[in-house]
């Protein structure tokens, strides 16, 4: 049952949408903890055995009740041992104190470390659009429009948004489709299915940590037909970080600018609310602004004050 309910979970979930592959491990590493800390078949589990087992452990609730009430679904059981109990997840950890995103002249810092085309577009839309390491790795030449106006991607639970690109995205785009690419060897071949970003190999052994740039330019060292993987991607930016002499916080790596994207956009202004819909792309407004904004407190006492000047004002009650 344990392989049934992974593989349909593969291809459609409860919503209605397939599940990310980080979260099929996440169920199935759950559940096989489960079962080891029981020492028997987890179909024979009781109540009792369930709350034993999360008593520390109230994280995995959500995955072990979500896969029981299947079972009871498959009439692989006749009742859901989770059925009616409501478990408080433990909270998540506070939200580290003096934790840095980028301002725009930083990202803009880093812009100017790139050495080459992958890099900018990578950091353009990490840092201006808030796009997912997976969602980047998974973009194609098609998903850019022809005006160079939106791109489109596919999210979490494969779940498709259209975004509006932003001036310096649109600009670079613009460039490496209609001068990059047509100058390249390979970089005009195939179709508009061929990965955005294509894959680069691995840099020279002994490479210093400012990179070497003429290896980066060399298009020969690219393959158009393979996409770069998140971890190739990411490994390229780390560099452009070393680069440009910004910390890397390595329990972050490359959020860090999903962060500085969201926070920047509420600090100039955007409402909260789009933020979440559009950018974030959060089902829930409290995620976006409980850990993905971090306003710094000029910012905020700022923003007090312009609210404090459309207050009412004594004279508008003597």
């Amino acid at each position: 049952p344990l392989e049934v309910f992974l593989n349909e979970k593969r291809v459609v979930t409860f919503r209605g949408n397939s599940a990310s592959a980080v979260t099929i491990l996440a169920y199935e590493n759950s559940l096989k903890r489960f079962q080891k800390w029981m020492g028997k078949p987890i179909l024979e589990a009781n109540r009792e055995e369930i709350l034993g087992f999360l008593k520390d452990r109230k994280s995995e609730w959500p995955r072990l009740q979500t896969f029981f009430r299947w079972a009871e679904e498959q009439e692989y059981i006749t009742k859901a041992p989770l059925k009616g109990i409501k478990i408080r997840p433990n909270l998540p950890a506070p939200k580290q104190v003096g934790y840095k995103t980028h301002p725009h002249s930083e990202l803009v810092k880093l812009l100017g470390g790139c050495v080459h085309w992958r890099e900018k577009i990578a950091i353009s839309l990490y840092g201006f659009l808030a796009l997912r390491t997976e969602e980047l790795s998974n973009l194609n030449r098609e998903s850019v429009s022809a005006k160079f106006e939106t791109i489109r991607i596919v999210g979490k639970g494969n779940k498709p948004a259209i975004l509006p690109l932003d001036p310096i995205s649109k600009k670079l785009l613009e460039i490496y489709f209609t001068k990059v690419l047509r100058d390249s060897p390979g970089g005009t071949n195939g179709t508009a299915q061929l990965p955005l970003l294509p894959k680069v190999k691995p840099y020279p052994s002994g490479a210093s940590v400012m990179g070497d740039a003429r290896h980066c330019e060399e298009w020969e060292h690219y393959n158009f037909s393979l996409r770069a993987s998140p971890a190739n991607i990411r490994e390229s930016i780390e560099r452009v970080y070393e680069r440009v002499g910004l910390p890397l916080i390595k329990r972050s790596k490359l959020h860090r600018l999903r962060h500085s994207a969201i926070t920047n956009a509420i600090q100039s202004g955007m409402n909260p609310i789009a933020v979440s819909r559009r950018l974030a792309r959060h089902s829930q407004i409290s995620t976006t602004l409980d850990i993905y904004c971090h306003p710094d407190e000029e910012w905020i006492e700022k923003e007090w004050e312009k609210a404090v000047k459309k207050m009412p004002k004594p004279k508008d009650f003597e």
